[in-house]
């Protein structure tokens, strides 16, 4: 896990231990180890980048653009596979086999 302040909190690593599960926290700001931030910051330049070119619609639907860009994002398993390559994750199950969340 990394270390955001409610990782830390008692009903989380209690609900963790009862489940038999062990936490290990990533240390102080290591990006590097978790794929997610990478994907986080892929999103963020996507939004910024799609922000000038939909502002009129962003003031009616911001939720659905906010959805509409983690769909558009979200959709290439190439950059999730490079986020976990570059962590260290080996990924062995092929791309297409792989169901990403909706």
């Amino acid at each position: 896990m990394d270390n955001a302040s409610w990782h830390y909190s008692e009903k989380l690593v209690q609900m963790c231990r009862d489940a038999g599960v062990i936490l290990e926290f990533l240390s102080p700001y290591s990006p590097d180890f978790n794929p997610i931030e990478e994907h986080f910051g892929v999103l963020k330049k996507f939004i910024k980048k799609k922000w000038h070119e939909n502002e009129d619609f962003i003031a009616r639907e911001f939720k659905m653009f906010l959805e509409w860009c983690v769909d558009v994002v979200g959709d290439d398993a190439g950059i999730a596979e490079r986020h976990f390559q570059h962590a260290g994750i080996s990924i062995t199950q092929p791309p297409e086999q792989i169901q990403i969340w909706q």
